[in-house]
């Protein structure tokens, strides 16, 4: 399983870059710093099956890099794999994005290895829906 996390505050990047690889051993992570990054690494891999991202992420040479602009990036490039928005915003700064398929919320502090449930319960909704 390939995962992209986005993080722009490196303590909690590590952190939870090591929280992803304990619940998912054998899959590759690809960390980025901010959601251009995370941009260019969807450009520039293969695709991904999950996709956690924060929100309040800066732009970058005039790019938005915010996890709203990274979802809306994903989704525009065809990509349809679960999506999940880790922030410490509120779920109603979410609320317009909430409707779409394989978009998620999750508190960032709720992000723990009893998370792993809730993962692997969007992974199997989205593959149970997902057109071959």
């Amino acid at each position: 399983m390939n995962i992209l996390y986005c993080e722009d505050e490196e303590d909690i990047r590590d952190v939870i870059h090591s929280l992803i690889e304990d619940m998912f051993p054998d899959s590759r992570v690809t960390v980025c710093k901010n959601g251009v990054e995370g941009i260019e690494a969807i450009q520039n891999s293969i695709a991904f099956n999950l996709v956690i991202s924060d929100n309040q992420m800066p732009s970058v040479e005039g790019k938005r890099g915010d996890g709203k602009a990274l979802f809306q990036f994903f989704r525009n490039s065809g990509h349809s794999a679960p999506f999940v928005i880790c922030s410490g915003c509120h779920e109603s700064e979410f609320s317009e994005l909430l409707h779409e398929k394989n978009f998620y919320y999750l508190p960032k502090i709720k992000l723990t290895l009893d998370s792993k449930d809730f993962f692997i319960k969007i992974l199997e909704n989205s593959s149970s829906t997902t057109k071959a």
